[in-house]
């Protein structure tokens, strides 16, 4: 029934997940892109001065390329589903209601919300600690 749930606020909300989805998907390749890149070039430096002059350092690269890829995109499907969680927790909250009275919402986030919706400054010294 959960699963039910879950699907019914996916397509009511369906504009905000395709949205939230993309610019997720975008910078998740980035960050695979950035520590593929960033963990060949470190193994190429480590590699080149290994090597003989008479073979080439580009086969052993290659496989840290390939490597450090699956393993990025296993590390960043772990944040990526965190994203999504944390969406739908946002999300399911709102249909719940946004009133401050509302049990879920635990009395010192309470006091930070009316201190926020005042203007006024909030200092972290001012908030308690649960």
């Amino acid at each position: 029934m959960s699963a039910v749930h879950a699907f019914l606020l996916m397509l009511k909300n369906s504009a905000k997940f395709a949205m939230v989805s993309s610019i997720a998907s975008i910078f998740m390749l980035i960050g695979k892109i950035c520590i593929t890149v960033t963990t060949a070039w470190v193994g190429f430096l480590l590699i080149d001065p290994l090597i003989e002059q008479k073979t080439s350092p580009y086969a052993p690269v290659a496989v840290i390329v390939v490597a450090a890829y699956i393993i990025s995109s296993i590390f960043i499907g772990v944040f990526e589903a965190a994203s999504n969680t944390i969406l739908q927790c946002y999300l399911m909250d709102k249909d719940m209601g946004t009133d401050d009275s509302e049990p879920h919402v635990p009395e010192t986030l309470k006091g930070f919300l009316a201190e926020k919706a005042e203007g006024g400054e909030v200092e972290s010294s001012d908030i308690e600690m649960v």
